[in-house]
C-alpha cells in the first residue's frame, strides 16, 4: 500500500512539474505581415513571426536614429560612407519569413555593412529570405 501511494505522489508531482515547464515555454507567437523596411523594423520583437511580402527591403533607407526595444541602427562611423547597420538584440523566438513566390531580399547597397546583426538573441529563424548588398533584378 505504501509503495502505491508513493508512486502515485511521484507521478502527480512529476506531471505537475512537466506541465509547468510546457506552459512556461508555450508563449503565444504573434504574426505581423510587412511590406516596407520601416514596417519590418517596427515588427521585430520577441515571440513574433514577421511575414515579408515579396520585394526588396533596403536597410539604408532607414533613419539612422531609429530604434525600438529590440532593434536599432548602429553608428557606422568606421564604415566607408558612415552607413548605419541594423542591430537586433535581446530577442527570443523571432521568425522572419518571406511569403512570396520569390524570396524577399533584405539588403544594403554598401558592401562594407553587415546586413543583419544579432546580439544576445535566442531561437531566431530566417526562411525564404535573401540577404546581400544590392537589390534583386526587376525590383
Amino acid at each position: 500500500m505504501m509503495k502505491t501511494k508513493t508512486t502515485f505522489l511521484f507521478r502527480k508531482t512529476f506531471l505537475l512539474g512537466l506541465f509547468s515547464i510546457i506552459n512556461f515555454y508555450s508563449v503565444a507567437q504573434k504574426t505581423v505581415r510587412v511590406s516596407t523596411i520601416d514596417e519590418l523594423f517596427e515588427a521585430i520583437a520577441s515571440n513574433t513571426t514577421v511575414e515579408l511580402e515579396e520585394g526588396n527591403y533596403d536597410i539604408s533607407k532607414l533613419d539612422a536614429d531609429k530604434k525600438t526595444n529590440s532593434v536599432k541602427m548602429v553608428d557606422g562611423q568606421f564604415i566607408e560612407g558612415g552607413t548605419p547597420q541594423l542591430l537586433i538584440s535581446g530577442v527570443s523566438n523571432l521568425k522572419i519569413v518571406g511569403i512570396g513566390k520569390r524570396q524577399s531580399k533584405i539588403f544594403t547597397p554598401n558592401p562594407n555593412v553587415t546586413v543583419l546583426s544579432f546580439k544576445n538573441c535566442k531561437n531566431v529563424v530566417i526562411e525564404n529570405i535573401d540577404t546581400g548588398h544590392k537589390a534583386a533584378k526587376g525590383n
